[in-house]
């Protein structure tokens, strides 16, 4: 799909805070001329990508309000190379740590793949099953996934649970990966050329196996360049609404499954919402850092009384990325 950019006249000059990486907040640029938002792995290179995430919501159960909150941490590592005798790149993949702590009804829960100490939570030690494990993913010369290699391997960390490695397979596929890609990176650029000031709408669809479909559509808008990290980069505001549709539960799970169960208990998604910026490296064809903001309420049964339960839920994540 071709985005068509809109013209939006002159911004003011406006400052944004850097805090997250210690730059002193500075001034973006306005007055450059329109450039191609380029996206492309580079050969010889490894991209070392750190998530913060953190979780809040509320569940009204037993006649009473429950907060839970949930923080996660994740690195992974991409190592670009060539792949001999062709024009095709190899990105090998690898989970390197994954942290979580989950905190509700008084109770704490805590995993962390890097701890040794053994305090780690046995209920959540499942999160660690793919971390020290590859798989690499086959690109053509567009950046498009040809064939991903190694997920027999990854599948076999679940540690026997056939349900785990069936969802792992799924969501680690091609076509999976690709839609991911595709969600986050190439199908939120317009293919024509922008400059400060201009927007264009975004409108892709992720098809999640035995579940159903997630939608994200809205507007981005260049705000201007601005150093990132030590980085000039690209500032790219982000205003999107998310949709879940969970349809496909029922036809994909088969009666069986986490699907059916969230199908069984009428799960619904309403009010999504994603707010946040991009800092982007044109000359990288990489994004540098990412602040996201995501509001939602999930709808379901209470599988205990049958009675309908409201979630809201607020989630904040923070991206960087450390090119080598």
């Amino acid at each position: 799909m071709k985005n068509r950019v809109k013209r939006t006249g002159l911004l003011s000059v406006i400052l944004v805070g850097l805090a997250s990486v210690g730059v002193v907040a500075q001034e973006l640029d306005t007055d450059r001329g329109a450039e191609e938002l380029k996206f492309g792995y580079q050969v010889g290179k490894t991209y070392v990508q750190k998530m913060e995430m953190e979780q809040n919501s509320k569940i009204a159960m037993g006649g009473q309000e429950i907060d839970q909150n949930m923080d996660m941490d994740m690195e992974i590592t991409m190592t670009v190379s060539e792949v001999p005798d062709s024009t095709d790149k190899a990105v090998e993949t690898e989970y390197t740590r994954v942290a979580m702590e989950m905190q509700t009804m008084g109770q704490e829960m805590k995993y962390d793949s890097a701890d040794e100490s053994g305090a780690n939570n046995p209920m959540l030690a499942g999160m660690g099953a793919m971390v020290g494990k590859s798989f690499t993913m086959i690109l053509d010369e567009d950046n498009q996934i040809k064939e991903v290699k190694g997920l027999d391997e990854i599948a076999g960390a679940a540690g026997g649970n056939p349900v785990t490695a069936d969802m792992m397979k799924q969501f680690l596929d091609k076509d999976q990966l690709g839609q991911m890609m595709n969600m986050w990176v190439t199908s939120t650029f317009p293919e024509e050329p922008v400059k400060p000031g201009d927007t264009w709408p975004v409108d892709v669809e992720w098809e999640m196996p035995k579940m159903g479909k997630v939608g994200y559509d809205g507007t981005y808008t260049l705000e201007g360049y601005q150093e990132y990290g030590g980085h000039d980069c690209a500032v790219i505001d982000m205003d999107a609404k998310l949709n879940m549709n969970f349809d496909a539960l029922a036809e994909g799970a088969g009666g069986e499954g986490v699907g059916a169960m969230m199908k069984q208990l009428g799960m619904e998604m309403s009010g999504g919402k994603t707010t946040g910026t991009i800092y982007w490296d044109n000359e990288l064809g990489w994004m540098r850092g990412m602040e996201m903001d995501q509001t939602m309420t999930m709808k379901m049964m209470n599988p205990q009384t049958g009675e309908p339960m409201e979630i809201p839920m607020e989630q904040k994540t923070r991206m960087t990325v450390e090119v080598k």
